[in-house]
């Protein structure tokens, strides 16, 4: 199975993110600082687009109202106890 670069990079921004959570940006920018000090200019490129994937990531997330994803509990029944 082939996938493009952009396939690539959405699915590493999305792991970055569930990986790091809010630090995913800021983990990203110092990969890009890393590839330009070593004259990796191919590399900030494609760091670049991961960086703006995240964005893009976390401005939906801000967007989109949360649905809390464990239900409220459910009220445990009162059994009357048997006298035998």
């Amino acid at each position: 199975m082939n996938i493009t670069l952009d396939e690539a990079i959405r699915i590493h921004a999305r792991a970055s993110v569930a990986r790091f959570g809010s630090k995913a940006k800021r983990r990203t920018q110092e990969r890009i600082e890393q590839l330009a000090q070593a004259g990796d200019v191919e590399g900030v490129r494609v760091w670049e687009k991961v960086k703006r994937q995240i964005k893009e990531i976390e401005r939906r997330r801000k967007e989109t109202p949360r649905v809390d994803a464990v239900s409220p509990p459910i009220p445990a029944r009162r059994v009357a106890s048997r006298a035998r």
